[in-house]
Protein backbone atom coordinates (compact mmCIF):
# COMPACT_ATOMS: atom_id res chain seq x y z
CA UNK A 1 0.00 0.00 0.00
CA UNK A 2 2.97 2.33 1.05
CA UNK A 3 3.81 2.03 -2.59
CA UNK A 4 0.92 2.98 -4.37
CA UNK A 5 0.56 5.88 -1.98
CA UNK A 6 3.96 7.20 -2.92
CA UNK A 7 3.14 6.10 -6.63
CA UNK A 8 -0.13 8.23 -6.05
CA UNK A 9 1.56 11.55 -4.72
CA UNK A 10 4.24 10.92 -7.66
CA UNK A 11 1.68 11.22 -10.40
CA UNK A 12 -0.33 13.94 -8.84
CA UNK A 13 3.10 15.74 -8.64
CA UNK A 14 3.98 15.19 -12.37
CA UNK A 15 0.56 16.14 -13.26
CA UNK A 16 0.84 19.46 -11.41
CA UNK A 17 4.12 20.14 -12.52
CA UNK A 18 2.96 19.81 -16.29
CA UNK A 19 -0.23 21.73 -15.54
CA UNK A 20 2.55 24.38 -14.07
CA UNK A 21 4.71 24.24 -17.33
CA UNK A 22 2.16 24.14 -19.72
CA UNK A 23 0.34 27.13 -18.44
CA UNK A 24 3.55 29.18 -18.43
CA UNK A 25 4.75 27.83 -21.79
CA UNK A 26 1.23 29.11 -22.89
CA UNK A 27 1.55 32.66 -21.13
CA UNK A 28 4.60 32.88 -22.72
CA UNK A 29 3.84 32.03 -26.35
CA UNK A 30 0.38 34.33 -25.69
CA UNK A 31 3.06 37.36 -24.60
CA UNK A 32 5.33 36.66 -27.52
CA UNK A 33 2.61 36.78 -30.00
CA UNK A 34 1.10 40.19 -28.47
CA UNK A 35 4.46 41.53 -29.10
CA UNK A 36 5.02 40.48 -32.89
CA UNK A 37 1.54 41.87 -33.28
CA UNK A 38 2.15 45.32 -31.82
CA UNK A 39 5.61 45.16 -33.74
CA UNK A 40 4.04 44.30 -37.08
CA UNK A 41 1.09 47.17 -36.51
CA UNK A 42 4.03 49.93 -35.44
CA UNK A 43 6.01 48.59 -38.40
CA UNK A 44 2.97 48.54 -40.81
CA UNK A 45 1.78 52.41 -38.94
CA UNK A 46 5.74 53.73 -39.60
CA UNK A 47 5.50 52.31 -43.40
CA UNK A 48 2.36 54.59 -44.02
CA UNK A 49 3.84 57.09 -42.24
CA UNK A 50 6.61 57.58 -44.98
CA UNK A 51 3.93 56.68 -48.09
CA UNK A 52 2.69 59.55 -46.45
CA UNK A 53 5.13 61.86 -46.17
CA UNK A 54 6.55 60.88 -49.69
CA UNK A 55 2.96 61.80 -51.31
CA UNK A 56 3.34 64.92 -49.44
CA UNK A 57 7.31 65.63 -50.44
CA UNK A 58 6.09 65.44 -54.11
CA UNK A 59 3.80 68.53 -54.06
CA UNK A 60 6.23 71.07 -52.86
CA UNK A 61 7.70 70.87 -55.76
CA UNK A 62 6.05 74.16 -57.15
CA UNK A 63 6.47 75.69 -53.71
CA UNK A 64 10.70 75.48 -54.69
CA UNK A 65 12.45 78.84 -54.75
CA UNK A 66 15.00 77.88 -57.18
CA UNK A 67 13.78 79.40 -60.98
CA UNK A 68 11.76 77.43 -63.30
CA UNK A 69 8.75 76.91 -64.60
CA UNK A 70 5.51 75.94 -62.15
CA UNK A 71 6.90 77.80 -59.37
CA UNK A 72 4.74 79.48 -56.95
CA UNK A 73 6.78 81.95 -56.28
CA UNK A 74 9.40 83.50 -59.33
CA UNK A 75 12.28 85.91 -59.06
CA UNK A 76 12.29 85.32 -55.74
CA UNK A 77 16.15 86.77 -55.32
CA UNK A 78 15.30 89.99 -56.58
CA UNK A 79 13.82 92.88 -54.85
CA UNK A 80 10.69 91.83 -55.84
CA UNK A 81 9.37 88.94 -55.27
CA UNK A 82 6.30 87.64 -57.63
CA UNK A 83 3.33 85.36 -56.37
CA UNK A 84 1.69 83.18 -58.83
CA UNK A 85 -1.65 83.08 -58.53
CA UNK A 86 -2.39 80.11 -60.76
CA UNK A 87 0.41 78.13 -59.61
CA UNK A 88 -0.31 78.84 -55.47
CA UNK A 89 -4.45 78.22 -56.45
CA UNK A 90 -3.27 74.67 -57.70
CA UNK A 91 -1.07 74.02 -54.73
CA UNK A 92 -3.51 74.63 -52.39
CA UNK A 93 -6.07 72.47 -54.55
CA UNK A 94 -3.26 69.55 -54.60
CA UNK A 95 -2.73 69.62 -50.82
CA UNK A 96 -6.44 69.88 -50.31
CA UNK A 97 -6.66 66.35 -52.55
CA UNK A 98 -3.69 65.02 -50.90
CA UNK A 99 -4.53 66.01 -46.82
CA UNK A 100 -8.13 64.51 -47.85
CA UNK A 101 -7.11 61.56 -49.23
CA UNK A 102 -5.49 58.27 -47.05
CA UNK A 103 -2.10 60.14 -47.20
CA UNK A 104 -3.51 62.86 -44.53
CA UNK A 105 -4.25 59.98 -41.91
CA UNK A 106 -0.66 59.23 -41.29
CA UNK A 107 0.51 62.68 -40.21
CA UNK A 108 1.45 63.78 -36.56
CA UNK A 109 -0.23 66.62 -35.35
CA UNK A 110 2.79 68.96 -35.74
CA UNK A 111 3.72 68.07 -39.00
CA UNK A 112 -0.17 68.65 -39.83
CA UNK A 113 0.11 71.99 -38.13
CA UNK A 114 3.38 72.95 -40.14
CA UNK A 115 1.55 72.05 -43.21
CA UNK A 116 -1.70 74.09 -42.91
CA UNK A 117 0.28 76.85 -42.07
CA UNK A 118 2.43 77.03 -45.13
CA UNK A 119 -0.77 76.22 -47.01
CA UNK A 120 -2.80 79.29 -45.36
CA UNK A 121 -0.48 81.81 -45.92
CA UNK A 122 -1.22 80.85 -49.58
CA UNK A 123 -4.85 81.04 -49.21
CA UNK A 124 -4.32 84.71 -47.33
CA UNK A 125 -2.20 85.42 -50.38
CA UNK A 126 -4.48 84.60 -53.08
CA UNK A 127 -7.31 85.20 -51.47
CA UNK A 128 -7.75 88.99 -52.87
CA UNK A 129 -6.43 87.99 -56.48
CA UNK A 130 -9.02 88.83 -59.06
CA UNK A 131 -8.48 85.87 -61.55
CA UNK A 132 -6.34 82.95 -61.32
CA UNK A 133 -3.40 83.97 -64.06
CA UNK A 134 -2.74 86.93 -61.92
CA UNK A 135 0.64 87.66 -60.67
CA UNK A 136 1.38 89.33 -57.19
CA UNK A 137 4.26 91.35 -56.71
CA UNK A 138 5.65 90.59 -52.81
CA UNK A 139 7.38 92.12 -50.55
CA UNK A 140 10.50 91.14 -49.65
CA UNK A 141 9.75 90.19 -45.97
CA UNK A 142 6.63 88.70 -47.06
CA UNK A 143 8.24 86.26 -49.63
CA UNK A 144 10.97 85.40 -46.91
CA UNK A 145 7.82 84.24 -44.47
CA UNK A 146 6.09 82.03 -47.37
CA UNK A 147 10.06 80.38 -47.57
CA UNK A 148 10.03 80.33 -44.06
CA UNK A 149 6.98 78.48 -44.23
CA UNK A 150 7.45 76.14 -46.57
CA UNK A 151 11.17 75.37 -45.25
CA UNK A 152 9.43 74.32 -41.59
CA UNK A 153 6.86 72.28 -43.59
CA UNK A 154 9.89 70.14 -45.58
CA UNK A 155 11.51 70.35 -42.14
CA UNK A 156 8.56 68.81 -40.12
CA UNK A 157 8.14 65.76 -43.02
CA UNK A 158 11.81 64.99 -43.16
CA UNK A 159 11.59 64.87 -38.92
CA UNK A 160 8.20 62.89 -39.28
CA UNK A 161 10.23 59.84 -40.71
CA UNK A 162 13.73 60.52 -39.16
CA UNK A 163 15.27 61.89 -42.26
CA UNK A 164 16.90 64.68 -41.37
CA UNK A 165 20.38 63.55 -40.95
CA UNK A 166 21.27 60.94 -42.95
CA UNK A 167 24.76 60.27 -41.83
CA UNK A 168 23.67 57.39 -39.43
CA UNK A 169 22.14 55.92 -42.63
CA UNK A 170 25.31 56.16 -44.51
CA UNK A 171 27.54 54.45 -42.15
CA UNK A 172 24.75 52.12 -41.72
CA UNK A 173 25.45 50.94 -45.14
CA UNK A 174 29.08 51.14 -44.59
CA UNK A 175 28.69 48.39 -42.11
CA UNK A 176 27.74 45.76 -44.67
Amino acid sequence: MPDAIGAIIAAAIAAIVGFITAWLTSRYSLRQLKMELRANYRSELAKRQIEACEVFWEIFSSASMTEGEHRIIRDFKTDHPVLDVKEAKAFINKFQETFNSKAGLYLSKPTRRKLHEFRDILISLTADAKNTSSKKVLTRELADKVQELRTESRLALRDEIGSTDLDVAQSEYKAY
